[in-house]
């Protein structure tokens, strides 16, 4: 039997119990014994139907516990979850953690301490919902180079542009819609400014460049620049995608995120609804793409429980390291779409009209930092063209 505990019981924790409660009996019949010993919680009169033995507001109780076997760290907290994270794997307890604030923070400190007590850290959960996209970066950078990481790694962002391009609404409209049905939190700052999809960029690109990848060396520029002049201007021939770009050459890497602009008909601009969909290209391979829902307790929780069967059956890969890295993003180079009501040098320019009042600028390529620097209009919005 493996005893488990669980840190906060809001959505994910919620829906990892009912998984859990549901499929006992396949679970036990696949010799995966999990029980329940401790939950977490700030209020312990809330919770009227859960065990009232099963809850504490006292983390003693939890990482003190001998029979306690793994910690499941599903709170929203960045300080009091890394006390949490640090003592339990000081402790000798294995941790399973969907935050990925924490995880992205205090990354390399906490998997140095994991394998110096032999327990496991995992984080699956952390960026890509049901995607398991660490699971494979971290199988693939055993013997593979890998090269590039691209795509969509926010739901809250997808689902967002994709009903404002598809149903014609605008931001706030569908930012309400997002919020209403738990896409989006009461506070949208960390998703529509790509805070989010920094750290799960820089939890991936720390694994592939085996070295550390901090969040303030992540470029990010996010959507909620974007309105309807843009959409009605675009809509025709294409889509706007939130995006991270994670490139590695050598012990060089840039890493990017902001809107791009796709024709309609590709891949990556058909995502649907508050899906995720990440494109990883490597030596051996051209591209492998994983999709699947990247917001909502059950796709959250479902990431959860597998890293716990990994756990379980001891199944990890380490493939960390200490390499020394340069970040080439003030190199990087693009064409962009720009809407302004500002002034752009007519030398970067490619064409230019104007549009319900507005500049709209698709300019000729140019290196990003500079694009950046040249934008006066705090009000701008851009994508960068792909293709």
């Amino acid at each position: 039997m493996t005893k488990i505990a669980l840190l906060g019981f809001g959505t994910v924790g919620r829906g990892l119990y009912n998984i859990l409660k549901e499929k006992k009996e396949l679970l036990n019949s696949l010799d995966i014994n999990i029980e329940i010993s401790k939950i977490l919680v700030r209020n312990l009169s809330k919770y009227k139907d859960i065990d009232k033995n099963l809850l504490t507001n006292d983390y003693n109780d939890i990482y003190l516990d001998k029979d306690i076997d793994i910690v499941v760290e599903m709170t929203g907290d960045v300080e009091n979850s890394y006390i949490y994270i640090k003592k339990a794997l000081e402790n000798g307890k294995d941790v399973v953690s969907s935050n990925k604030a924490v995880v992205s923070k205090y990354f390399e400190e906490l998997m140095e301490i994991s394998q110096d007590k032999g327990r496991l850290f995992l984080y699956e959960a952390s960026v890509g919902g049901t995607i398991p996209i660490v699971r494979e970066v971290k199988s693939l950078s055993l013997f593979n180079n890998i090269n590039k990481i691209y795509g969509v790694l926010n739901g809250t962002c997808n689902y967002i542009l994709y009903n404002m391009f598809e149903n014609n609404k605008d931001y706030a409209e569908v930012l309400k819609e997002a919020q209403e049905k738990g896409f989006a939190e009461h506070d949208p700052t960390d998703d529509v400014k790509g805070f989010d999809m920094r750290r799960k960029l820089r939890i991936l690109m720390s694994i592939i460049c085996k070295g550390k990848i901090t969040e303030d060396a992540i470029e990010v520029f996010g959507l909620d620049k974007i309105n309807k002049i843009d959409v009605s201007y675009l809509s025709g021939n294409y889509r706007v995608k939130e995006v991270c770009l994670g490139q590695k050459s050598g012990d060089n890497y840039v890493c990017i995120i902001e809107p791009c602009l796709f024709k309609k008909d590709e891949d990556l601009a058909r995502l649907e609804g508050a899906y995720n969909m990440v494109e990883i290209y490597g030596d051996y391979f051209e591209k492998i793409t994983l999709k699947g829902p990247g917001a909502g307790s059950l796709p959250t929780a479902s990431a959860v429980l597998q890293d716990i069967i990994d756990v379980i059956k001891k199944n990890d890969i380490r493939v960390y390291g200490g390499n020394d890295l340069v970040n080439f993003n003030d190199n990087f180079e693009g064409q962009y779409y720009l809407r302004t009501s500002g002034d752009f040098p007519e030398d970067f320019v490619e064409r230019e009209e104007i549009y319900k009042g507005q500049k709209i600028i698709f300019t000729k390529k140019i290196k990003r930092s500079d694009f950046l620097n040249l934008i006066k209009d705090k009000d701008a919005f851009f994508a960068r063209c792909i293709n």
